[in-house]
């Protein structure tokens, strides 16, 4: 969570509206979602490994999430095609040694005093839909959870 922490700590002032990490869009995780005051979307996968880099493409989702439970999803298939967030970052440990698809853009960072971010590779563009309600209707409602949650654990602890 650390790395998460210090990315939305670094993002949170550049014309962003709402910072959530794990957030939930559609079947799929992101472990950091950014929504700027255009409603722009952009999603940010935090890697620490190789190995947890490989396995990000192959998360598929299926069954209970679709009508059609015979119907399986790729989460890096929906983003190639535009059907996620406007744009994707890999953030990964500097030094790893990784093939960034070219639907994403890549953010390093390195664990000095502090941790410091670089912005490798720009993420393009993949579509140009903005947020609707609906999905900032989702975010309001992970906040609603979320501060339910920390208040119920603060009052049962």
């Amino acid at each position: 969570m650390k790395i998460e922490h210090e990315l939305i700590h670094r993002i949170i002032s550049s014309n962003h509206l709402v910072l959530i990490p794990n957030f939930y869009l559609g079947a799929f995780e992101c472990d950091l979602f950014a929504l700027n005051k255009m409603y722009n979307t952009t999603e940010y996968e935090i890697k620490r490994s190789r190995a947890d880099f490989k396995n990000d493409f192959n998360k598929v989702r299926g069954g209970l999430f679709w009508k059609d439970s015979t119907k399986i999803s790729n989460k890096h298939d929906q983003i190639r095609l535009g059907k996620r967030t406007n744009r994707f970052y890999f953030v990964i440990e500097k030094g790893l040694d990784v093939e960034i698809p070219d639907y994403a853009g890549l953010i390093e960072f390195e664990v000095r005093h502090t941790i410091i971010f670089r912005y490798i590779k720009r993420a393009p563009l993949l579509h140009r839909n903005k947020a609707d309600q609906n999905l900032i209707n989702s975010c309001l409602q992970g906040f609603t959870w979320r501060y339910y949650k920390i208040t119920r654990q603060k009052l049962f602890s």
